[in-house]
């Protein structure tokens, strides 16, 4: 399964594994697969629970009450929290049609969608202007690709990560490479085309690698030291304001601006931003260039080819008892299965790489989740990968891309 450190030369925050199972789980700062500094696992969850107070968004989900109009951006997918403020100013919204809302002077402003579902845009008229109040009649969900919809890819094939087989060339073609340029222009992490020039990765990732001229991001990209479809430069790197990195990832959720928009085709094209939560049991695909095995000494084998492990999505409850007290629903979602033999994981390198499943109408692929963290050694005991939870930060996204 997944560890949080991207690369032999990462250097990020990982459980590390008990050396009995009398001894409790702990957690540290891992370099070169070794654990250091480590500190005793946080509360249980009944413990947490006391500790927070959790106000509704109104849309099934929730936010800790500390976000709660505190007037920096939107926590709730639907906006909730900013929008039914009497201290805070945010002007004139507009709904998207989907629980989304847009600033009045977004819509129709003919420069690019803010809405998930593109309705900003499609209820306009011709001539791209004016302050529609409809809800639009758009179909999609995140940005076109090459198709005019996003989420659209070719055929599946099946194969893992860990301990598996190679996906189908160019099938997954939101699937990027960020390569920090600090050490060679390796391959450090993965992430997800979300629109022509965004990309969405994990703030694990870029936590110590915050500058835009640390990175080029490669598209359309195959085989990991092959030529790629096509190359960016970064010119905005956003993580969320609200992350930490230890005892382990919270938020851990970031946004890159590329320098130019991409050229979709069908080797690059955008995933869907989703449109609701997923349901428990569903199948999805984790893709990645991570680590396939280990060799006799206990080092990773990296992949040479981009893989992919068809994984379904598990229950709040058995990930709260799987994790301890560290799992939390509002933040996360867990998916992977309980041995190897019933298929693969992520591992090392497949870091901020997406989570992709099937829209409720089974129309395009969503990035339901971005590889966060989990166990060391990946697989060790077959405990599901975390995943950043996308649909609770989808106000964070769009805020962002909106306003950068």
């Amino acid at each position: 399964m997944l560890w949080l450190a991207v690369s032999l030369v990462s250097v990020l925050t990982l459980k590390a594994c008990a050396d009995s199972s009398l001894v409790p789980p702990r957690y540290g700062m891992v370099h070169y697969g070794k654990v250091q500094n480590t500190e005793p696992k946080e509360n249980t969850p009944l413990q947490k629970a006391q500790e927070r107070q959790w106000v509704a968004c109104g849309d099934g989900t929730y936010i800790q009450s500390e976000y709660w109009c505190d007037g920096q951006f939107y926590h709730c997918a639907n906006f909730a929290d900013e929008l039914s403020c009497s201290t805070t100013s945010t002007g004139d919204m507009v709904a998207c049609g989907d629980g989304n809302y847009v600033q009045a002077n977004q819509w129709c402003d003919g420069q690019y969608y803010h809405c998930p579902n593109f309705a900003d845009e499609l209820s306009c008229s011709n001539t791209g202007t004016g302050t529609g109040t409809g809800t639009g009649t758009g179909t999609g969900t995140g940005t076109t690709g090459s198709s005019g919809q996003c989420g659209q890819r070719k055929d599946l094939s099946s194969g893992k990560i860990l301990g598996g087989a190679q996906a189908t060339a160019n099938s997954w073609p939101w699937q990027v490479s960020l390569r920090l340029i600090l050490a060679n222009g390796i391959h450090f992490c993965g992430g997800s085309l979300i629109s022509d020039q965004w990309v969405l990765t994990a703030a694990h990732c870029i936590h110590e690698y915050g500058s835009p001229s640390y990175w080029k991001i490669k598209l359309g990209l195959h085989q990991v030291d092959g030529s790629a479809e096509q190359e960016r430069s970064v010119v905005r790197v956003i993580k969320h304001e609200q992350y930490r990195h230890t005892p382990h990832p919270y938020n851990d959720i970031a946004l890159m601006k590329l320098d130019r928009p991409v050229t979709m085709s069908q080797k690059v094209s955008s995933i869907c931003l989703p449109t609701s939560m997923t349901p428990d049991n569903t199948y999805c695909y984790v893709t990645g260039w991570g680590a396939t095995g280990y060799d006799f000494q206990g080092t990773e084998i990296m992949a040479t080819a981009l893989k992919q492990a068809r994984i379904p999505i598990k229950t709040n409850s058995y990930c709260s008892s799987a994790w301890q007290g560290s799992y939390d629903s509002y933040n996360m979602v867990c998916a992977g299965y309980d041995s190897l033999s019933q298929g693969g994981d992520s591992c090392v390198g497949d870091s901020g790489g997406p989570l992709a499943c099937p829209s409720a109408d089974q129309s395009s692929w969503e990035v339901t989740g971005v590889v966060s963290w989990g166990e060391q050694p990946c697989g060790a005991d077959f405990t599901p990968t975390l995943y950043t939870r996308v649909y609770n930060f989808l106000g964070w996204i769009n805020n962002k891309m909106a306003t950068n």
